[in-house]
């Protein structure tokens, strides 16, 4: 049992790096797929918040689509590609922690602390705003072992609310 367990994270954390690896090398290729209507904004969304650490053009992708489509629909779609993308890197944390982490650090201590008093609250406030370190979020979420449907509706929670904004600005423009 011991072995299957860590097989299953080494080929978690693979499969992730994997997604991750894909569609940075493809990024270019991706944009073709705004031709794609609503399911390529989904498709958009899902593979810009699967790389790590790369600067990604899902937000035009929400303001291009609100333009065309009913901004609240986009911003589900949007909002459900991108959560799904971001899964990545929690997965990542989560099949990584059994492989990297030292479990009795006094750092990761500490983390796991944050991610109990105030889980909830940073992962909503970091995925209503753009920013470069959300990646980092997800990976310490995992790697701590906070629960993954409440990273999930946290994250979704801050999505929604900045995808409806950006679709909103889109029609308005």
């Amino acid at each position: 049992m011991l072995k299957n367990k860590y097989t299953l994270y080494f080929l978690t954390f693979g499969s992730s790096i994997l997604l991750i690896i894909l569609t940075f090398l493809f990024q270019d290729k991706l944009i073709h797929l705004k031709t794609w209507g609503i399911l390529g904004v989904f498709l958009i969304n899902f593979f810009s918040t699967a790389t790590l650490f790369v600067p990604n053009f899902s937000l035009v992708t929400v303001i291009a689509g609100g333009s065309v489509y009913n901004p609240i629909l986009v911003a589900i779609v949007a909002t459900l590609g991108g959560v799904l993308g971001d899964s990545t890197s929690y997965l990542l944390g989560h099949s990584g922690k059994h492989i990297f982490v030292r479990h009795e650090s006094e750092l990761f201590q500490k983390v796991v602390r944050v991610f109990d008093r105030h889980g909830l609250i940073v992962i909503f406030a970091l995925a209503l705003i753009p920013n470069p370190i959300f990646d980092a979020i997800g990976i310490m979420a995992g790697s701590t072992g906070y629960n993954f449907k409440r990273y999930m509706v946290a994250m979704f929670a801050g999505r929604i609310i900045r995808n409806l904004l950006l679709a909103y600005v889109g029609k308005a423009l």
